[in-house]
């Protein structure tokens, strides 16, 4: 309440006051009960209270994050895992866990495969208004250069399944990374979705609809994580 409003409130009550006390209330040195219902503005009602802090967001049960594996060889099919009860930031690192372990024996023999090697980390450093910064380190020589693509839209199209996510940063040893594009392009800052629309199959959506900005200098091998 401002400083206005809390003098109107005590001079109201005065006034309420002085008339019950004043003109027409008996002497007799008894207390008079007035019904907190005859106050305006509610002054007799108490203003509910926050703490200040908010429980973080969960996500519900229901088709939503995924992780993106290789189908064939030019394109990326979603597979949903459930991360039901876990914040974003949980949700996303376990997502980014799922990737890198790769495709299950089932999953494999249904066509899905992933370009990332053995041995490579994918850690969640910051997430912060919708942008997620995922650190790339891999135990052994990179992708070859025609499938940094596919591995970077492994990457963000995972990432950005998860409500909130809409665009990523990739950062290796040095410093933050510009993501490869199909075409040989190569992203100018933060990467969302939409950015990889043309890997996907027919059938999978491209999460998110963070618009990405590019450059169009080709550069080979820039995901050396």
């Amino acid at each position: 309440m401002t400083r206005p409003l809390r003098a109107l409130g005590a001079l109201l009550m005065v006034l309420l006051v002085a008339g019950v006390c004043g003109c027409g209330a008996p002497r007799s040195g008894r207390l008079t009960v007035v019904d907190p219902t005859a106050l305006p503005y509610g002054l007799a009602t108490t203003p509910p209270t926050s703490t200040g802090t908010e429980p973080p967001a969960t996500l519900r049960s229901g088709r939503g994050p995924q992780v993106f594996f290789v189908d064939g060889t030019t394109q990326l099919r979603p597979v949903d895992v459930d991360v039901t009860g876990l914040a974003a930031p949980e949700a996303l690192q376990r997502l980014l866990g799922v990737l890198v372990q790769g495709p299950t024996a089932a999953q494999r023999d249904s066509g899905l495969a992933t370009v990332f090697p053995p041995g490579t980390s994918l850690e969640l450093t910051r997430l912060d208004r919708g942008t997620a910064t995922v650190r790339v380190q891999l135990a052994v020589s990179p992708p070859a250069p025609d499938a940094l693509p596919l591995a970077a839209g492994q990457i963000i199209l995972t990432a950005t399944s998860v409500p909130g996510v809409e665009q990523v940063v990739l950062l290796d040893d040095s410093g933050p990374v510009p993501a490869p594009l199909p075409g040989g392009r190569l992203a100018d800052g933060p990467v969302g979705a939409s950015a990889y629309r043309s890997l996907l199959t027919t059938a999978a959506p491209a999460p998110g609809r963070h618009e990405t900005r590019t450059t169009c200098a080709a550069r080979q091998g820039t995901m050396t994580c």
